[in-house]
Order: C-alpha cells, then sequence, then structure tokens
C-alpha cells in the first residue's frame, strides 16, 4: 500500500527512507542474533534449525556466508547466476538473451517474406478497404432459417495482426483482421480473410468477392515488418511476451518449413 507522504516506511523499524530489505537496524539485531547463538552452540551446529535460519537470512541481507565468509554474489556468478526466462540458459538475463536478440531478428524476416506474399495474393484479387464482398448466412424469419446474401463493403484491415504466427503460409485462415459494414443492417463486425486471399479451403468460410479494388497500399514499413520493433514486438507477437519462454518446437517447425 502507498504511503500518503510519498515517503517510503520501513515495515520493521517503521521509519522513514527506507524499506525493510535496506533496514540497518534489521541486519545488526540479525547479526546479534547469530553471534548469540554461535557463542552459545561453539560454533556453527549444522542441525540447528534456528542458527541456519539465521544464517541464511544475513548471507541474504550482506552478501557474504558467516560461517564460510565467502560472497554469495561471488559463488552465484560461479554458478552462473538465475537462468534466463527465455531460453533457459544461465550467464544472462532476459533482457540480454542473444537467443531472443537473434529470434527476433529471425521473426521479422520471416514475418517480411510472408507479408510480401500475402500482399501479393491481395493485390491479384483486388481485396482491401473498399472492396465488396458477399456472404451467405442463416438467419430467423417468420418462424423458420432463411438462406440471404448479405453485401458488406471492407472499411479497414488491421495489418498489424498480420505477422509471421498469425499468417505464416498461403492456407493459413489467418486473425479476424477486416472490419466490414454489412449493407443490409449498417452493422460493423470483423471477419477473416477471405479465401482466396488466405489459400484457405474452410467451408465455414462464405465470404466472396463481389467488388474489386484498382489498389492496395499497406501502411509504411509494413511490408519490411517495421511495425515489429523495439517493445511493440512483444506486445503484438506472443513469442516474447513478458515471461513466456522459448518455443522451441514453433521455431523447429518454422526451421523445417524453410527447408522444404
Amino acid at each position: 500500500m502507498g504511503n500518503y507522504s510519498g515517503t517510503i516506511r520501513c515495515g520493521h523499524c517503521y521509519e522513514r527512507g527506507h524499506n525493510r530489505a535496506g533496514c540497518e537496524k534489521l541486519t545488526e539485531q540479525l547479526q546479534g542474533r547469530w553471534d548469540r547463538h554461535f557463542t552459545a552452540n561453539s560454533g556453527y551446529n549444522e542441525d540447528d534449525y534456528t542458527q541456519n535460519r539465521i544464517r541464511e537470512q544475513l548471507a541474504k541481507r550482506t552478501g557474504v556466508d558467516p560461517v564460510t565468509g565467502e560472497s554469495k554474489r561471488k559463488r552465484r556468478a560461479t554458478y552462473g547466476g538465475r537462468k534466463c526466462s527465455y531460453c533457459s540458459e544461465a550467464g544472462h538475463t532476459r533482457r540480454t538473451c542473444p537467443s531472443m536478440k537473434t529470434d527476433k531478428g529471425t521473426y521479422r524476416t520471416l514475418t517480411a517474406a510472408s507479408r510480401s506474399a500475402l500482399i501479393e495474393r491481395m493485390r491479384e484479387q483486388g481485396f482491401g478497404p473498399g472492396t465488396l464482398l458477399t456472404a451467405t448466412s442463416k438467419e430467423w424469419e417468420d418462424g423458420e432459417y432463411k438462406t440471404r446474401t448479405i453485401p458488406m463493403i471492407v472499411k479497414s484491415v488491421d495489418w498489424g495482426a498480420l505477422h509471421q504466427k498469425s499468417w505464416g503460409v498461403v492456407g493459413q485462415a489467418g486473425p479476424e483482421c477486416v472490419t466490414v459494414l454489412r449493407m443490409n443492417d449498417n452493422r460493423m463486425i470483423n471477419i477473416t480473410l477471405p479465401n482466396c486471399v488466405t489459400g484457405n479451403d474452410a467451408n465455414w468460410n462464405k465470404v466472396e468477392l463481389a467488388g474489386r479494388v484498382p489498389d492496395v497500399q499497406p501502411p509504411a514499413g509494413w511490408l519490411a515488418a517495421a511495425d515489429l520493433d523495439g517493445k511493440a514486438m512483444g506486445q503484438i507477437v506472443d513469442l516474447f511476451e513478458t515471461g513466456v519462454a522459448r518455443d522451441f518446437y514453433w521455431w523447429r517447425r518454422q526451421e523445417k518449413l524453410q527447408e522444404g
């Protein structure tokens, strides 16, 4: 809970200006308890739970093991330190992970290639904002379901939603990234790209092109995957979200697809 004055208060000594982790009084008290137990036991007793607990707390606060005199920070470095939460290797953090840096570069390269293939198909079909579509729908009317043809017009495309994982190969359905206006009831809805654009053959996608646009232009930098840069990569692509470990299976599958 925040303090109304804006100044931090220690949870141990209740003084302002520091927290429990940096409380010198607590460190001094632990040192005093250690000295008393050490004297009472004529040294270190590895079976004494209280002494072991004090040893652990004191070493954590001072960085020095009171029994061996060994630097705890040095020992951590010797054993490799914490493991990276992305690649599970020791010696670095997620922020400096070389595997993540390489993977992000590779992902942008793969996305640029798949987007190039996708925009070519979109232009061949004349699909983009302004395209006229039709969709068949069964709607309840007069006590029965009737099949109707619904005219729609493409209002916008969420270009950022199209990247290697969401649409990486011909035949993949892709995300619901197209906003259309249903002209029969003036409702705005989101749909996936039509099968003629994605190369998917799903029976549930009944959207057909009824009127093409002469030119389709994505946003500047989209073809080069410039939008997948910096923090945006982790916000758009779940492979790089904070706390998510490297999906080795997905990356191996990409390698096989590229080899094939």
